[in-house]
């Protein structure tokens, strides 16, 4: 199969034989953690009413406290208070659904039963419909109990309601999908000059407390989302109108992060949605690096129209870098990230063309000379 893998010479994508082996070995260590965290962050469905014809599939992060949910990794994103032990969390479900996708695709490839997998998948997709859309609020919000123990949705406009789409639930035939864009493309909710904000301005939690996931650009979800509205497939206005949001978020961030960089010489942990301005860990070439993603040639159609480079199709190129990639990327990051000042260097040689022409100074003052330590703030 082919790959349009561009980066170094891989013996995973040269070798589908080496692959199958790395694969087979990955794919059994990831279904178990999978079905472990289905076991020990699933939704209590038996002790609360839900909507009628919802399954099963609903997650919350365990162990949160008011005003945080460490467990999801969005840390202050605000949630429904105070907690409850029958509320479920719309980026929970996401999540799972991506996982049950990746792995239905490397079952397929290595020819083992992707039908669990297939199952799980459409239950997902049902309920986070089901469960998790608010018509009135023509979002995709977190659920909870209210104090007269019914069923109720709690809506905060941000990353939570956008992870089913970036996360590939909701396609080029999605009945939500405009409402979606909508919310993208909202200079008042989500849309500033440097790319989406993780929280809309409307809300009553933008800009409070500690301000970290409540208004900040964060580059990893950025790039996400670019990703995914570029891989829309069709002819429909919806479509045409992603690609163009593509385009148009692409640049916001791309030209963000370079003159942060230009600035400070740094790239940063998240990004001021007023400002652009780099913010909190400096020197954070985690999942800002995320923006080298972008800034390559934008492939386009016929029709002169932006559009994914990745194949739809389980290709030995995608499934590789797919789930290789999500796995071993989590060992990097949590064993290894104080030796990243390799990576740093190399952003600097890629992005130094572009701040001399901007500057005609090369590097100028800001030359990598220490590993930053990452935890600092």
């Amino acid at each position: 199969n082919s790959s349009d893998y561009r980066g170094n010479e891989s013996r995973l994508v040269s070798s589908p034989q080496k692959a199958k082996a790395t694969l087979k070995i990955l794919f059994k260590l990831a279904s178990r953690h999978y079905n472990w965290f289905r076991q020990t962050q699933a939704g209590n469905f038996i002790a609360y009413l839900r909507p009628d014809g919802a399954n099963r599939e609903g997650y919350r992060w365990k162990g949160r406290a008011p005003a945080h949910t460490l467990t999801s990794g969005l840390d202050d994103y605000p949630r429904a208070e105070p907690p409850h032990p029958g509320e479920l969390h719309v980026d929970a479900l996401a999540w799972v659904g991506a996982a049950a996708d990746a792995l239905r695709q490397t079952a397929d490839f290595l020819g083992e039963n992707s039908a669990p997998y297939v199952k799980q998948l459409d239950e997902i997709r049902h309920n986070l419909d089901m469960l998790h859309w608010d018509p009135d609020a023509a979002a995709y919000c977190d659920a909870t109990i209210d104090e007269a123990g019914k069923f109720s949705r709690v809506c905060h406009l941000g990353y939570v309601s956008l992870l089913p789409f970036i996360l590939g639930h909701v396609d080029e035939n999605h009945p939500h999908l405009a409402a979606v864009l909508d919310t993208i493309s909202d200079p008042k909710a989500l849309l500033s000059p440097y790319g989406l904000r993780s929280l809309s301005t409307a809300d009553e939690n933008y800009g409070k407390g500690e301000d970290y996931w409540r208004g900040a650009i964060w580059i990893n979800l950025n790039v996400l989302a670019v990703l995914r509205l570029r891989s829309l497939n069709g002819t429909s206005p919806s479509v045409a109108r992603a690609h163009k949001l593509a385009l148009d978020l692409r640049e916001r961030l791309v030209n963000a992060v370079l003159k942060s960089w230009v600035d400070t010489g740094f790239f940063w942990e998240q990004y001021d949605d007023k400002t652009g301005q780099g913010k909190r860990s400096r020197a954070f070439t985690g999942w800002t690096a995320c923006i080298i993603l972008l800034m390559g040639g934008v492939p386009t159609n016929v029709n002169g129209i932006a559009k994914d480079t990745a194949t739809k199709s389980a290709s030995l190129g995608s499934i590789v870098f797919g789930s290789v990639s999500i796995i071993l990327a989590v060992v990097v990051l949590l064993h290894f990230r104080q030796r990243l000042g390799w990576l740093w260097e190399g952003m600097h040689d890629y992005l130094g063309a572009y701040r001399q022409s901007l500057l005609g100074t090369g590097l100028g003052q800001y030359r990598y000379e220490e590993i930053i330590n990452l935890d600092e703030r």
